[in-house]
């Protein structure tokens, strides 16, 4: 059914084990997902061969010796055989869900792009999927933090669609955004999955790019993606998504999202960040104030 193509960081430390749960996640999905690595970070090479998937080592870079979203689609569509492809960041997992979600789109839709909203959570250690058993994975989901609109990581679409893609660099912004507006561009429905499945972004820190996560959010790759993008910040988001999939398995218009989401956060400007400091006079617990800013956001 689907072709998962992802670009790993080195398998060190705390990124090798995230990365080897998320890749173990997608191996767990039914039917079982092609699977192709691109990259030559250190071990790489290695899962590929445990795990009997295709590993690319030599994926066109940027100057920066960072792989091109551009190759990494082309290779993905030309070594895939299946009807639909997916590019996701290498920390995702995708739980069962995702079969259930990705099944009922193909029902309903030709054409369409996938999407669905980050949860961010905190793993340490790797993952049995096996012996995964229904409380420990309820747990974990319940522990974890909605991420904003505008942080995307898994982009689902049939074959044939996305032919033209930009020379962005992965792992910096923009490129994210830049798949919700080719699609609105060219009038191809996106459909927000997350009240099925969501993205399950297991979280960690950014000693992988020299300059940490300043680097990667400001760097040069990152303003080369944001011309490449072609729009002001965050122009395209979660909200921009037309269509979303119920509990049901029924795909609904989505109907003035984006105004809603304006106009909440214009008031979540006006009576919450802008009385912070009042609240805090006044003792509203730090605790309360996060959860409160977190929904306003939303």
């Amino acid at each position: 059914m689907i072709t998962i193509a992802a670009s790993p960081r080195a398998f060190k430390g705390h990124f090798g084990v995230i990365q080897n749960n998320a890749i173990h996640s997608w191996l767990a999905l039914h039917p079982k997902p092609q699977v192709i690595l691109f990259g030559n970070e250190e071990g790489t090479a290695t899962i590929a061969l445990e795990l009997g998937i295709c590993h690319i080592p030599d994926p066109a870079c940027s100057e920066y010796g960072t792989p091109l979203l551009s190759d990494i689609i082309e290779t993905t569509r030309r070594r895939s055989v299946n009807k639909l492809l997916c590019y996701v960041n290498a920390d995702i997992l995708l739980l069962e869900e995702w079969s259930y979600a990705l099944q009922s789109v193909m029902r309903q839709m030709d054409r369409f792009l996938v999407v669905a909203r980050r949860l961010n959570i905190n793993i340490a250690e790797r993952i049995n999927f096996e012996q995964w058993n229904g409380f420990r994975k309820k747990e974990l989901i319940a522990g974890g933090g909605a991420g904003p609109n505008h942080s995307i990581d898994v982009f689902v679409f049939p074959r044939e669609t996305y032919r033209d893609v930009p020379p962005f660099s992965i792992g910096r912004p923009w490129f994210d955004q830049w798949f919700i507006k080719a699609a609105r561009v060219n009038r191809m429905p996106v459909v927000d999955v997350t009240r099925v499945a969501q993205a399950i972004h297991q979280n960690h820190d950014y000693s992988h790019v020299k300059g940490g996560l300043d680097c990667v959010l400001g760097g040069e790759e990152a303003e080369k993606n944001l011309r490449l993008y072609g729009e002001k910040a965050h122009r395209f988001t979660l909200v921009d998504a037309t269509h979303e999939l119920t509990p049901e398995g029924k795909i609904s218009r989505l109907v003035l999202r984006k105004p809603v989401f304006q106009t909440k956060r214009f008031l979540w400007d006006i009576f919450i960040n802008r009385t912070s400091a009042v609240r805090h006079r006044l003792g509203l617990p730090r605790r309360t104030r996060v959860e409160v800013t977190a929904r306003w956001q939303r």
